[in-house]
């Protein structure tokens, strides 16, 4: 603020309301998103582009597979609804979640009427598995539900669990997720390590 500019390669986020400018109103924003007061917060969906979205959100609905399982781990009590398809009998792998209403009759999409019916719904989480398939997002937009597309399968996953974390109120969870994901990552390269015989790793399944 004193300085009338700021490092925007170091610190991309600084500018907390997204109008171009460090002022005192990002010392408000931020100030209003510590008290859970704010109303909406900006965040970079898979796309890395800058959206909104309400915050805190305390009623949501989860799309495709990956947005699911995020959801799972997460916590799913703020979840009100997933995405099912018409032969969904899956009682093992998605053990406990068969009850949540349905958001869809196809496990990648968002059904407009479906949704708008549930109570309180402020936002539609979707994964890269489903970018596609909310075609009607402005009509969610416009009834103020916002669909956060973030990329919970691939190199960004742990940055997208914790910004799902964070706008869903479940900070603490998926930091402890975040750092699940390290000490795998830290032990796997270990492993790796010992054996430079072997041809560049690809994959890794745990």
């Amino acid at each position: 603020i004193n300085s009338g500019s700021w490092d925007q390669e170091k610190y991309p986020y600084a500018d907390a309301n997204n109008d171009g400018k460090i002022t005192q109103a990002d010392v408000d924003t931020v100030e209003k998103i510590l008290d859970k007061t704010v109303g909406h917060v900006n965040y970079v969906n898979l796309e890395g582009n800058i959206m909104s979205c309400n915050y805190p959100v305390d009623k949501y609905v989860s799309i495709g597979t990956f947005a699911i399982n995020t959801m799972i781990v997460l916590g799913e009590d703020k979840c009100v609804g997933i995405s099912k398809s018409k032969t969904f009998t899956d009682n093992t792998y998605w053990t406990g979640i068969q009850n949540k209403a349905k958001a869809s009759e196809n496990a990648k999409r968002a059904d407009y009427e479906l949704v708008t019916q549930m109570d309180g719904v402020k936002a539609i989480f979707s994964g890269d598995d489903s970018a596609n398939g909310i075609p009607n997002e402005s009509d969610f937009v416009k009834a103020d539900i916002d669909v956060v597309r973030l990329e919970f399968n691939g190199a960004n996953e742990i940055a997208a669990i914790m910004i799902m974390g964070f706008l869903i109120d479940e900070v603490e969870r998926s930091l402890e997720i975040a750092e699940y994901y390290d000490k795998v990552t830290e032990k796997a390269e270990k492993v790796i390590a010992k054996h430079p015989e072997l041809a560049t790793m690809t994959a890794l399944v745990s």
